[in-house]
């Protein structure tokens, strides 16, 4: 029996790990369906659980104390991975996107521009009496 979980402190870190899931926009908010990042949620997630740990350290069952433990590390984790891409300027998806199909653009610029010089040398008499005097 020591090894119970209370199912009213089962259901509250359910709770809080909703909210942290929903605003990590792992989940869809329940209200209107919708997924998006919202860290303030993650966090107040996170602070009421962290509370709750520190405030029943000692009187939770082993496994009460592993389910805590498991809900809290899994949504620090996430919060730092959401944070960091958050962070980084959402203009880093575009770019690149741009950069491949700019990539052949550049290349065959390149080429036209290689080859426009080969078919000029060859062209200009100039450049052919330069050639012929080197």
């Amino acid at each position: 029996m020591a090894d119970e979980f209370n199912p009213h402190l089962q259901i509250l870190i359910a709770q809080y790990m909703q909210i942290g899931m929903v605003g990590l926009g792992k989940m869809p908010n329940p209200v209107d369906g919708e997924s998006k990042l919202e860290l303030t949620s993650v966090q107040f997630a996170i602070e009421t659980l962290q509370m709750l740990e520190k405030k029943t350290r000692g009187n939770l069952t082993p496994a009460e104390a592993q389910e805590l433990g498991r809900v809290l590390t899994l949504l620090r984790l996430n919060y730092v991975d959401a944070a960091e891409k958050a962070s980084q300027p959402s203009s880093d998806e575009a770019p690149t996107a741009e950069t491949e199909s700019a990539a052949p653009a550049a290349d065959a610029s390149s080429e036209a521009s290689s080859s426009t010089g080969a078919e000029a040398s060859t062209a200009d008499p100039k450049r052919q009496e330069e050639g012929a005097d080197s």
